[in-house]
């Protein structure tokens, strides 16, 4: 028997495989970058009149900055930190959103870890306080889908102008 037909049943075996292999893997989701806030949608209703926020991928590390109101947030009397009064304070600190850590990517599964987080609470499971988000990219465009079923959509900031 020649050696190609000894390995022929072999060959479409491992062809077989790699096929079946490759249709039931999810291509792997590349969040690297800065990407800011462009959309919004809670309890279904999508709203492109955002504050500001930016999400930053490294390699293996993140920051997240959001405001999570539709309303422009209130500017203290005074300027500066030191000027705001109590009330201003409480009213800034529920309306931002801020922590970083680790993150990784698995499919469309993005697994997020905060190590420092504006919120104690949140930062004190580290590393078990993991949140889970369904991850989509389409070209310069990011979508987040939060365990609630909101989204965020993020567009990349590279070599783009500010945001304004």
């Amino acid at each position: 028997m020649s050696r190609i037909k000894r390995f022929r049943p072999f060959g479409v075996a491992l062809i077989l495989l790699s096929t079946l292999g490759v249709a039931g893997v999810q291509a792997q989701v590349s969040v690297e970058g800065a990407w800011t806030v462009a959309e919004w949608t809670v309890d279904g209703t999508t709203t492109s009149d955002v504050q500001r926020g930016i999400f930053i991928f490294t390699s293996t590390h993140y920051s997240i900055f959001f405001v999570s109101q539709a309303e422009a947030r209130a500017v203290p009397a005074q300027p500066g930190a030191g000027g705001m009064t109590d009330a201003e304070k409480v009213v800034a600190y529920d309306e931002f959103t801020a922590n970083s850590g680790r993150y990784t990517v698995q499919g469309n599964t993005l697994t997020t870890a905060a190590y420092m987080a504006k919120n104690p609470g949140y930062m004190a499971g580290w590393p078990e306080n993991q949140v889970e988000y369904t991850v989509r990219r389409e070209g310069d465009s990011l979508h987040l889908t939060f365990g609630n079923g909101n989204t965020v959509h993020l567009v990349r900031r590279e070599g783009q102008p500010a945001p304004g």
